[in-house]
């Protein structure tokens, strides 16, 4: 056994590969997404519970993950959002356009389809090639190391919107609701189904079942 110390590491990553998707197998994706699309609609037509919704939008946007997409949301009024897609959880997907991550939740998403024709996928994060050292302080710090990394607690337990909500506590954000209204306020408290911000004084309660999305602010 080696004696030489690991480094410190202050925060852990996973190795992220990308590749150029061609033009074929991004023809291939399209027919896919297009396939999952008319599933959704079918069960959103349907007595189908939400778990079942849920779990088929995870496994529409896992396949996608890295790509530009178009998310089409009907809640008072169809509106869509467009977004390079950075992270999918158990019941939101995370996006990112022109530097401003937008946390969407699975309640209003209606269908998604893939932008361009050349976009970078991104494969999953996976812990097959991981260096030494990060594989023994995950195995002797599990806990403290997952808790600081959102990608690592997808990564094991599928993150939740309110655990993730968690983890940008403290920061300004603005708020979507159903009605397409935005607030912006610094988010000051996160439970299971609200999350409270402040703003210049006001504080505001949201529920989280009547926000369309979240736009996390610089």
């Amino acid at each position: 056994m080696s004696n030489e110390k690991c480094p410190t590491r202050n925060t852990p990553e996973l190795p992220s590969p990308t590749s150029c998707l061609p033009e074929e197998e991004t023809e291939e994706l399209e027919e896919k997404i297009d396939k999952a699309n008319q599933l959704l609609l079918s069960l959103a037509l349907s007595e189908s519970d939400d778990v079942t919704k849920q779990q088929t939008m995870m496994k529409l946007l896992d396949g996608i993950v890295g790509l530009r997409v178009r998310v089409l949301m009907q809640a008072e009024e169809e509106t869509t959002v467009e977004g390079k897609l950075k992270l999918v959880g158990y019941d939101f997907a995370l996006l990112e356009d022109d530097g401003v991550e937008k946390i969407v939740p699975f309640t209003f998403m209606k269908t998604v389809e893939a932008c361009g024709r050349f976009a970078e996928m991104d494969h999953e994060p996976s812990l097959e090639d991981i260096d030494e050292c990060f594989r023994e302080l995950l195995v002797n710090q599990f806990g403290c190391v997952v808790s600081g990394s959102p990608e690592l607690i997808n990564l094991f337990f599928r993150i939740r919107l309110d655990i993730y909500l968690l983890l940008v506590e403290a920061k300004r954000i603005r708020v979507y609701t159903e009605s397409d209204e935005f607030r912006d306020g610094l988010l000051t408290d996160v439970n299971k189904g609200s999350i409270v911000t402040q703003d210049k004084g006001k504080t505001e309660v949201f529920n989280l079942d009547h926000i369309l999305m979240i736009d996390l602010l610089q």
